[in-house]
């Protein structure tokens, strides 16, 4: 609809008005008449209630007085009885009267507050699909893929500690056990563990089952990561018996491969020897223990006590000397 124009005198009355300003105030035809005072569709708008409740003369005469005596421009979004929103303008001329602009900017308006929901929806759906990606993969390594969707990300660390920590008798457990019970019982026992190993500054790899494997270097190098690793192996014994619950932990340093596997889910990984040798530790292992080869041992800070073990056979490697860290805890 165009736009509602009426011009009035010093004295506020009628000089001219169009019939799109009664239209969009939604008066009767004959209600506005050249020479009359504006306070008639004053007056008309609060029996109808668009001032509120009371008596109309009186609410006139209350909004009246609130106008300045000088006229000033003035734009306003103006709400109607009936849910419409109005554009509302005054523009006052040199003599004392004044011109009001107004426009039905309802329909622009719910325009804008869907325009405004769909955003604010997108914004809610991208930060919620930022998050389950950052649960996914490494935030260095979601940067990347934002950047480049489509590169192969595949990176060499040639100095990193790998971590391998296994619930002993899971499967005993998990048969003893409704499957709610299980689960809650392992999601409060890694939730556990990801707090130990954010704060530590190391990459919680993947879970699988009830194993939980972790990395000290990358994707991110850092600095003294066997000691960080060690330290985090700690607490997740202490965690663990505090949940009464027995896992055992194998711990290695060396090269590994990282990268990104998978189009569809996006899955960050390390491989190389350095990996199966840590995996192996936690296997040959005991319940309670950090079960740890000799790149471990030749590097931990003094202060750590190591009991030493006969060698074990290692798949594909001989015989190794091993250790077992002393917890650091009774």
């Amino acid at each position: 609809m165009p736009g509602g124009v009426r011009y009035v005198d010093k004295d506020r009355n009628y000089v001219f008005f169009n019939s799109q300003y009664s239209d969009i105030y939604d008066f009767p035809k004959d209600l506005l008449k050249v020479g009359d005072s504006h306070r008639v569709e004053n007056i008309y708008q609060a029996n109808r209630g668009d001032f509120g409740a009371g008596d109309p003369e009186k609410l006139v005469d209350e909004w009246l007085s609130s106008l300045p005596l000088q006229i000033k421009p003035l734009q306003r979004e103006r709400p109607m009885y009936d849910g419409r929103i109005l554009d509302a303008r005054t523009q006052p001329l040199s003599d004392g009267s004044y011109v009001n602009f107004v426009t039905d900017i309802t329909e622009r308006k719910n325009i804008e507050e869907a325009l405004n929901k769909t955003r604010n929806a997108l914004e809610i759906a991208h930060r919620q699909a930022n998050d389950l990606l950052l649960n996914a993969i490494p935030e260095t390594i979601a940067e990347r893929l934002k950047d480049n969707p489509d590169q192969l990300i595949a990176d060499r660390h040639n100095d990193v500690s790998i971590m391998f920590i296994d619930v002993a008798g899971f499967t005993a457990m998990s048969a003893e056990h409704r499957p709610e019970e299980t689960v809650n019982m392992l999601n409060e026992l890694f939730s556990d563990f990801d707090d130990v190993v954010e704060t530590a500054g190391v990459e919680k790899i993947r879970t699988i089952g009830d194993g939980y494997m972790v990395v000290g270097g990358a994707p991110l190098p850092l600095e003294d990561h066997v000691a960080k690793t060690i330290e985090v192996a700690q607490s997740i014994l202490k965690i663990a018996q505090q949940h009464s619950i027995d896992v055992r932990i194998g711990i290695n340093a060396g090269e590994v491969v990282a990268g990104i596997i998978g189009t569809r889910r996006f899955h960050y990984d390390v491989w190389g020897d350095a990996v199966n040798i840590a995996a192996r530790l936690e296997t040959t292992g005991e319940v309670g223990k950090i079960h740890i080869c000799e790149s471990v041992a030749d590097r931990l800070p003094e202060g750590y006590l190591l009991e030493k073990r006969e060698t074990i056979k290692m798949k594909g490697k001989g015989r190794m000397q091993t250790w077992f860290v002393e917890p650091a805890f009774g």
